[in-house]
């Protein structure tokens, strides 16, 4: 045989294997890669590669990262990946659960050359966890807005130890509180229902079932308390002073996903404080709303002297 056809016929077949593999290659539809602008163009960050996928029959999350022996071709843009991280996801997830959003914090990780050259330092996988750990909390803290000198100590969420001064700057919790909280009143009203979020059918299902929910114990407790208090606190007024109660501390309060009803402990402190007053011959609607203002006294007070911060020392 000749050597030419001899050449010929390995450089036919080689041409058939490399048709046959590129046949039956499946390339990655979803992926996220670091890309850095420049003047002259996009440079692609090919040293890392994160790979999305999504599972119909997945129950929860799973996330593997793979640091490579040497650096490895996957194709266009990613001639050397060096680590390569797997994201397998259930198909139907919240949109803040997805995992293109689990892929975007891995890649904001990766996204950092100095990071990337410390997990090449790690020898144990105890070790590359650790690294990760360490990254996110830096990213956390390079992320939270610097508290502003002067609120930092009635801030509940700093990490300040307590002082007595804080306690009589009178007013000062609840000014803070005002000024951290006003941003975002508006939109406790109006999430679910303008915008580009909106969950109409969503915001009506959660309002009729709250609205239930609310509205069985206070029957129920209702009439304990008629009976109980023979007849000065019956279920209309029960269902009137909540409805009353409920709309002042939506409108008011710094935490409007709280949910104030009628329970068990308020129906047998009613009964007490109804015997207390047939053992003493008091009159029950001026004392049960001494009581009341008495407590409005003690929370005006409380707010004032910012007591809230002893929280602090039970965390």
């Amino acid at each position: 045989m000749h050597p030419n056809s001899r050449n010929f016929e390995e450089d036919e077949q080689f041409s058939q294997m490399q048709a046959l593999r590129r046949s039956t290659v499946h390339l990655l539809s979803e992926t996220i890669q670091g890309v850095t602008a420049t003047a002259t163009g996009v440079q692609y960050q090919q040293s890392w590669l994160c790979i999305l996928c999504n599972v119909k029959h997945l129950q929860r999350r799973h996330v593997c990262i793979s640091r490579l022996e040497r650096p490895q071709n996957w194709g266009e843009n990613c001639c050397e990946v060096r680590y390569v991280i797997l994201i397998l996801a259930p198909l139907k997830m919240k949109s803040t659960k997805t995992a293109m959003e689990l892929g975007r914090t891995f890649a904001t990780l990766f996204s950092d050359i100095s990071f990337r050259q410390k997990l090449l330092e790690t020898k144990t996988q105890e070790e590359f966890k650790e690294a990760l750990v360490f990254q996110r909390h830096q990213l956390t803290a390079t992320n939270q807005q610097p508290t502003a000198l002067g609120k930092e100590e009635t801030d509940p969420r700093s990490h300040k130890p307590l002082k007595c001064k804080d306690f009589f700057k009178a007013g000062r919790g609840i000014y803070e509180d005002l000024c951290r909280r006003l941003p975002f009143y508006p939109s406790d009203f109006t999430d679910g229902i303008v915008g580009s979020n909106k969950t109409l059918l969503k915001y009506m299902t959660t309002a009729i079932f709250l609205y239930i929910a609310i509205l069985l114990p206070a029957i129920a407790f209702g009439s304990l308390n008629d009976e109980s208090t023979r007849g000065e606190i019956d279920v209309r007024k029960t269902i009137i002073g909540q409805s009353i109660g409920g709309v002042i501390y939506s409108l008011f309060a710094g935490s409007p996903l709280v949910i104030p009803l009628t329970t068990a402990p308020l129906a047998i402190f009613i009964s007490v404080i109804r015997g207390i007053c047939d053992d003493y011959n008091l009159d029950f609607p001026a004392f049960y709303a001494c009581i009341g203002l008495w407590n409005c006294l003690f929370l005006i007070l409380g707010g004032i002297f910012n007591v809230s911060l002893l929280m602090k020392l039970f965390k």
